[in-house]
């Protein structure tokens, strides 16, 4: 027979299961509806990319962005590893360029989060979240042969709202 602080014990052991089984879940339902408003109410950026890979073999089908535009000039104090904001314009040409790198979260402008590298010439080289696109097998197909010619173009359509961004497309030729 049970005693009565046992029954406790036992109860506070089960709410305690209870909250922790619907925190896993509350987590990724949390990142998925993140990742869907990006993508849904982001602003639309196309960012230049340099010769990219089709495979990792721990991923899979995934192309490695190497995106041109990683760096920007930058006024306030940082250093290696800083968490930095990427702000943003376009191009005459469309593309999406880096116009200033700040320590502070910018007001009225679309930015990127993303994480200071190097610094050399008065310019900040960044890492940003979005490295790695999924392929699918059509894309896949589509960058083996495509790479083999010379003059092969790459874009990468990104979404960006608050700081997040999202990889939405990879351009060929465009």
């Amino acid at each position: 027979m049970q005693t009565l602080t046992e029954n406790s014990i036992l109860r506070s052991k089960t709410v305690l299961f209870i909250a922790l089984a619907l925190l896993q879940l509350a987590v990724p339902l949390y990142l998925a509806g993140a990742y869907n408003s990006v993508l849904t109410e982001g602003d639309t950026y196309r960012f230049a990319l340099k010769a990219t890979e089709a495979t990792d073999i721990r991923h899979g089908s995934y192309a490695y962005l190497n995106i041109e535009e990683d760096h920007g000039p930058y006024r306030s104090h940082m250093k290696r590893g800083d968490t930095v904001y990427a702000i943003l314009d376009k191009s005459k040409l469309g593309l999406a360029r880096v116009i200033e790198v700040r320590a502070s979260v910018p007001e009225g402008h679309d930015y990127i989060t993303a994480e200071v590298y190097d610094i050399r010439g008065g310019e900040a080289y960044l890492t940003y979240p979005f490295s790695l696109y999924y392929l699918d097998d059509e894309d896949r197909r589509h960058l083996e042969v495509e790479s083999l010619k010379d003059k092969m173009q790459y874009t990468v359509t990104v979404k960006v709202k608050d700081g997040k961004a999202v990889a939405e497309k990879l351009n060929f030729n465009e």
